[in-house]
């Protein structure tokens, strides 16, 4: 069996370089306009309602990888080799990512309520649990979706 080398043409190499183009000014409008929101946010809020919110942020952003645990992978795994395995994966994985977003939650204002004394961080961190909630399912739509995207 003789192994062949795809060569890039000029075709390859401008599709390449246009979806560059397209990527780079993606995140270049992405980064421009939240450096923009977050500077006038941080001076319409001032530094302490500002600091408490990224407060309440990094709080849920440091539970949100517990509820995860890797699924994507073997999603797209299951996807990949046969829809119907795939189908199943993926209703399992939405009932593991249900059960670990609960434990990640409740973790995390089990641990947040004993180290934090503050009314106003408490009821921020309270807010901040729809979020974590949120985004953890919102992440697993994305997985979803790119799983059967991708294959």
């Amino acid at each position: 069996m003789s192994k062949t080398t795809q060569i890039i043409d000029g075709r390859g190499i401008a599709s390449l370089a246009r979806n560059l183009t397209y990527l780079l000014a993606g995140r270049g409008v992405y980064f421009i306009t939240r450096f923009i929101y977050v500077v006038i946010l941080a001076r319409v809020l001032g530094p302490k309602a500002y600091g408490m919110i990224n407060y309440g942020i990094a709080w849920y952003l440091l539970f949100l990888p517990l509820t995860s645990m890797g699924l994507a992978v073997v999603l797209s795994r299951d996807v990949g080799k046969d829809q119907q395995q795939g189908n199943h994966t993926a209703a399992l994985t939405l009932t593991l990512r249900i059960v670990s977003i609960i434990v990640a939650t409740a973790a995390y204002l089990i641990l947040f309520f004993f180290i934090e004394n503050d009314p106003a961080s408490r009821l921020l961190v309270c807010v901040f649990t729809f979020a974590l909630i949120g985004r953890s399912l919102a992440a697993w739509t994305e997985n979803v979706y790119t799983a059967y995207e991708v294959n």
